[in-house]
């Protein structure tokens, strides 16, 4: 008896070490409080700039935001904000950095300054370069 339920703490456990980190974490808010939360947090702003119905932001967003080591990095690292090209967040981001091609990935300090910006992700790895030269 002693075996199984120790058994079944150890599984427990294990799930609950593996749900810890199921997704990136995006807020819903301005850019004023990102950069609030982000100089309280000591770390940098994450944007995902999408269009609706697009592929490729449609990959990322149910493929590549949910890989365990992809949300670590994000949610440990940056204050996430993923905005639709349409919205006013993104079109002032578009305006001020040229952004002429979408999805786009961008990494602001906790000023709003731009860190880094691109839009040639393709994968994982892409990802996670593009935020370790931001760090």
């Amino acid at each position: 008896m002693r075996y199984i339920i120790c058994f079944l703490l150890f599984v427990s456990s294990s799930i609950f070490v593996n749900a810890q980190c199921s997704k990136i974490h995006f807020i819903n808010s301005s850019i004023s409080y990102a950069k609030q939360k982000a100089d309280k947090e000591e770390k940098h702003i994450f944007v995902f700039i999408y269009e609706l119905g697009e592929s490729k932001a449609e990959f990322f967003e149910s493929a590549i935001f949910y890989k365990r080591g992809v949300c670590e990095k994000f949610n440990e690292n940056f204050i996430n904000i993923k905005a639709k090209s349409s919205s006013s967040l993104a079109q002032s981001l578009i305006r001020r950095y040229r952004i002429d091609e979408l999805p786009a990935f961008i990494i602001l300090d906790e000023r709003g300054q731009r860190v880094a910006e691109t839009s040639k992700i393709k994968g994982t790895n892409d990802l996670l370069r593009f935020a370790e030269k931001a760090e």
